[in-house]
């Protein structure tokens, strides 16, 4: 629980869009016995929006990776393709 996890293609109805849930147990704040959990879905575009400010120079780029180091968000000045780029718990860099 407490996760982000990437919806690919979610379909409301009208549009489909990329998506992150954020998922949270019931009650709140327990990791023992949980009733249920709440899930928030965020489009992707509304957090990619938020990079704006920062992509403002060519190359530029942005990601949020989860728990797991899995890309769930990324924008980039371009649009390119992200490829993450991570440190592991000594601080080494790695490529994904």
């Amino acid at each position: 629980m407490n996760r982000y996890l990437p919806l690919a293609g979610v379909n409301d109805g009208r549009t489909t869009e990329d998506y992150v849930a954020y998922v949270s147990p019931l009650p709140a704040g327990t990791n023992m016995r949980t009733d249920g959990a709440v899930v928030i879905l965020i489009k992707e575009s509304a957090i990619a929006r938020m990079f704006h400010r920062l992509l403002s120079e060519e190359g530029a780029f942005a990601y949020i990776l989860n728990e797991k180091a899995e890309m769930i968000v990324s924008a980039s000045a371009g649009g390119e393709r992200i490829v993450p780029v991570g440190f592991d718990a000594r601080g080494i860099r790695w490529s994904a």
